[in-house]
């Protein structure tokens, strides 16, 4: 290969390395200044959430959606309860039940109430009232009739009612009668003997 070869090959390579080179540096955009970049982030940027304020609105939401003491429940026939409630129930001639599940804090006012849950309140029945070996009632029962399991919980106080019944009203009202004839005896005998004695007055003089 002579002089005028050499020089231009290296000629060629030299053109052909210059361009790719600075094609290179030219791509590549790096400023010499990231201040303002990074004073952009900093404010994209949020603060985290304080776990005092999380837990303040989660207790809100819990006692926002606890029910009110001021329910009513009424109905006839006869009502399961599964869940919690809280509140009144009233029924005159309904059955109440509330499953092992059931929780209540109320006060109940049925015929019959058959607890297998936990009832926290009065419970006043115009018939009878069950407890289940897995019932747990704390308050005053008052019922002319009571059942309770072994295993059952009770803390309160029992009233038994009377039995109004039609049969049971005739028999006091005979009984009433029966015990009053003795008496007006007792205020003959002494009407008499009082006489008696005023007559005998009434001779000595």
């Amino acid at each position: 290969m002579d002089s005028s070869e050499r020089q231009y090959s290296s000629l060629a390579v030299e053109e052909s390395s210059g361009p790719r080179s600075s094609n290179l540096f030219r791509s590549v955009d790096i400023p010499s200044d990231t201040s303002a970049y990074f004073d952009a982030w900093l404010k994209e940027l949020k603060p985290a959430p304080d776990l005092n304020q999380t837990s303040a609105i989660q207790h809100t939401s819990r006692a926002v959606e606890k029910p009110s003491f001021l329910d009513e429940f009424r109905f006839e026939g006869t009502l399961r309860i599964d869940c919690f409630v809280a509140g009144r129930i009233r029924s005159a001639t309904g059955t109440l039940i509330i499953a092992e599940t059931g929780k209540a804090e109320a006060d109940i006012s049925v015929a019959v109430a058959v607890i297998e849950g936990q009832v926290t309140g009065e419970i006043h029945a115009l018939e009878r009232v069950e407890l289940g070996n897995s019932s747990k009632v704390i308050g005053n029962i008052k019922t002319p009739a009571i059942s309770i399991q072994p295993g059952a919980v009770f803390e309160g106080r029992c009233i038994f009612l009377s039995d109004q019944h039609p049969n049971n009203i005739e028999v006091s009202r005979s009984d009433s009668v029966d015990s009053s004839i003795p008496q007006k005896a007792q205020n003959l005998r002494d009407q008499d003997e009082q006489q008696e004695e005023s007559f005998f007055v009434a001779v000595g003089r």
